[in-house]
């Protein structure tokens, strides 16, 4: 899915969640009674639902809302657990190479990589990516335009693969430093790990690997980065 359609849906979830917010303090037993029994006000109340969908009956209108406050419970639990690239074992702290092998396997919808250093050690989590793309997931690669990051593109040129590639144009900004692989967006994990066998399996590294509607944030940045023309597409999945 483009980009922009992306960043258009985001912002019409940001919408319609702040018409749901107000009604957060009802206890959720209470919600529908509530709500069915301001039928004569929905237009007033709930003027972008009604926009969206002006065949709905009020009855749907309020299983609708329903069904978002229900989605924004649970998308707005928040958890994070720790990640670290070390020589010794730490209780409560997962391996970088595990991570990010389990979250590549667990992607049902969408992939968000970026780099920075990418090594051939890469290639091999990568195949995984393709074959993970071959699939049906959508893959969004965001990579800093850099000589080592060149070495790697060439091996797209002339190749048939289902993954969208973005390549840093700085606007003012040095480089794309930023470490994340985010899934679904609901997880995301955030690292000082390079896309290298240091940052990987060698270095001392640490990250954070956060499961709720922060990955969704984390998200949108790049959306809205490629959209301000911080990125520029140089490959599109086929």
């Amino acid at each position: 899915m483009d980009n922009v359609l992306f960043s258009k849906l985001y912002l019409l979830l940001d919408e319609i969640e702040s018409e749901v917010k107000s009604y957060e303090m009802v206890e959720l037993e209470l919600y529908s009674s509530i709500v069915q029994g301001r039928n004569n006000n929905l237009s007033k109340d709930f003027p972008l639902l009604l926009t969206l969908f002006p065949s709905l009956t009020n009855e749907e209108i309020g299983n609708l809302l329903i069904l978002l406050k229900l989605f924004s419970a649970k998308y707005s639990q928040e958890k994070i657990d720790l990640v670290g690239t070390l020589p010794i074992a730490i209780p409560n702290v997962r391996k970088t190479i595990g991570v990010v092998r389990q979250l590549i396997n667990e992607a049902k919808t969408h992939i968000l990589i970026t780099g920075y250093a990418i090594s051939e050690y890469f290639n091999d989590i990568f195949d995984l990516v393709l074959a993970r793309s071959e699939q049906g997931i959508q893959v969004d690669l965001y990579v800093d335009n850099n000589e080592q990051v060149s070495q790697f593109l060439k091996q797209f040129k002339g190749r048939n693969h289902k993954v969208n590639i973005y390549n840093y144009s700085g606007k003012g900004f040095s480089s794309l430093h930023a470490k994340l692989l985010v899934i679904d967006f609901q997880k995301a994990f955030v690292s000082s790990s390079n896309l290298s066998y240091n940052g990987i399996i060698n270095n001392l590294e640490i990250g954070t690997l956060i499961t709720g509607k922060k990955a969704l944030t984390l998200t949108r940045i790049f959306d809205e980065l490629y959209t301000q023309g911080y990125f520029k597409r140089l490959y599109t999945s086929n």
